[in-house]
């Protein structure tokens, strides 16, 4: 075991360059080995025929990784309808009357009127939601005794947001 660990110790020592701080750098002069094994040092030379990498294979590898490639670009309907890339889609929309488009959904296109209110009371009850997330604590009897007075938040309460009985 001793023996072991005095030789791992001695490979250790010899790759410990070999780090990934260093991997750009070693690249690099892996690189410079494949054109012209002369431009490095002695020792990188040494340490590079050791591998008994290609030169063509090195060179490759430093333009890209070996397992890169080019994959497909799937163009089925979910990834159309979400990728924003819509001309086709654009172009039909654009030539399509107003009546054949609310022929094709069974009614007729809301008023602006009736949007801006339905979008109107979609934000009341999202903030309304939000305030009882934050705020909502305020209004749970935690005090069993009733030794403190309960007070009310004006902001959960539907009415500061607009809400009536009616809705």
């Amino acid at each position: 075991m001793a023996d072991d660990s005095g030789r791992l110790n001695q490979v250790f020592a010899e790759t410990s360059f070999l780090y990934g701080g260093n991997a750009v750098f070693i690249e690099q002069i892996q690189e410079k080995w494949a054109k012209d094994p002369n431009s490095v040092s002695p020792a990188w030379r040494a340490f590079f025929d050791q591998l008994m990498d290609q030169p063509s294979v090195v060179a490759d590898n430093a333009d890209a990784g070996s397992w890169a490639r080019d994959i497909p670009a799937v163009r089925d309907e979910l990834t159309s309808a979400m990728d924003g890339l819509w001309p086709a889609v654009e172009a039909k929309a654009a030539k399509m009357p107003e009546k054949a488009a609310a022929t094709v959904t069974g009614t007729a296109a809301p008023s602006p009127e009736a949007l801006r209110a339905a979008s109107r009371d979609s934000v009341r009850a999202l903030m309304l939601i939000r305030a009882y997330r934050i705020r909502g604590h305020l209004q749970s009897n935690l005090d069993p005794l009733g030794i403190s007075p309960k007070g009310t938040n004006p902001e959960l309460e539907p009415s500061h947001w607009g809400f009536t009985d009616a809705d």
